[in-house]
């Protein structure tokens, strides 16, 4: 009797198709749900610096910091309540926004890839602090960008400042009551920037 030893040349090929099929059905699910998930660390990073801002707010009587510098440096003042500076960072982002600056006479190099709306800093005449303020809910006060902070008038070239829709359907935004909500660009109404 003639037992076969082995697979033949075309059951390979079979076996080295399916799995070939296999892999391409997986490999845009797997890129998705590695996108989701960095979407939900910046979701994270996003409500740390909420609760920072929040603790700031309430140490220093309801004034939003001031974006500091040329640079616009508002995490300045919110490092006392950071446990880390990789919170400044979006995990989807690639490479971050980088800015050098003097801290107590010491050079620090920051990486960071989060717009801070300036229009909400006491550097405005005018603007009301948190306490004033009638719907802290539609307000942004952070959202994912490609320069540190939103200054000037914020009309229609806003748009021009984010970064597109960099967790494939939109942008993580911490609003000033301290939840976070991911928003298309198309849905950010200029008036709460």
């Amino acid at each position: 009797m003639d037992l076969r030893k082995g697979f033949t040349l075309i059951e390979l090929l079979i076996v080295v198709t399916i799995m070939a099929i296999i892999a391409a059905l997986l490999f845009p699910v797997f890129a998705s749900v590695r996108e989701k998930a960095r979407s939900v660390r910046c979701t994270a990073h996003l409500r740390q610096l909420g609760m920072a801002t929040l603790m700031y707010l309430q140490d220093n009587d309801d004034g939003f910091p001031m974006a500091s510098g040329p640079l616009g440096q508002w995490w300045v003042p919110l490092r006392p309540y950071l446990r880390n500076e990789q919170v400044l960072q979006c995990p989807s982002r690639r490479p971050p926004y980088t800015v050098n600056a003097l801290m107590d006479g010491v050079a620090v190099r920051f990486t960071f890839t989060y717009m801070y709306n300036e229009l909400l800093t006491a550097s405005r005449p005018g603007f009301p602090d948190l306490a004033a303020m009638e719907d802290t809910s539609q307000w942004i006060l952070i959202t994912e960008g490609n320069q540190p902070a939103l200054q000037g008038d914020v009309g229609p070239q806003m748009y021009t400042l984010f970064d597109g829709n960099r967790h494939a359907v939109g942008l993580n935004n911490l609003f000033c009551d301290g939840h976070v909500r991911l928003l298309c660009i198309d849905r950010v109404d200029p008036d709460t920037m």
